[in-house]
């Protein structure tokens, strides 16, 4: 579970709400994010031991969650999910939809030359059936058929 909080939920979600996704739904793992500053470091997390929270500890300034299997961290300024698996940050949804533009782009460059080899390759072809049907009747009239 991930909290946003804002200046008017902080207590909230430290309090009455940390309790009941304890207490009553047994969620494993508790984040909260502070994009205001109330907390230092802007994000916290806890984990799920015995029926009680513990805090768990920042490793390389992120927090494992062994939920996901992914870490929690800060990077440009923004929480983002890090794969220590691939050592590289999941992309946003903004990068994602970049990302498939520009594979876009260019599987429609690739299929643009693809096309254009393929007209070069089919005149050439045509070229080449033609010069030797040329060659061929020039054979033939020399030969005397």
């Amino acid at each position: 579970m991930l909290e946003v909080a804002s200046p008017g939920t902080f207590t909230e979600d430290m309090g009455k709400k940390k309790e009941l996704y304890a207490s009553v739904l047994a969620v494993k793992e508790y984040y909260i994010y502070d994009p205001f500053g109330q907390i230092v470091p802007s994000f916290i997390g806890y984990r799920l031991i015995d029926g009680v929270y513990q805090e768990i500890e920042f490793v390389n300034d992120r927090l494992l969650s062994t939920v996901l299997g992914l870490e929690l961290g800060e990077h440009r300024g923004v929480l983002r999910l890090y794969n220590p698996n691939t050592s590289q940050w999941l992309p946003t949804s903004p990068e994602r939809a970049e990302n498939a533009e520009t594979r876009a782009r260019q599987e429609a460059t690739a299929r643009q030359h693809a096309e254009t080899r393929a007209e070069n390759a089919e005149t050439a072809l045509t070229e080449a059936l033609a010069k030797l049907e040329r060659l061929q009747a020039e054979k033939n009239n020399s030969s005397g058929f």
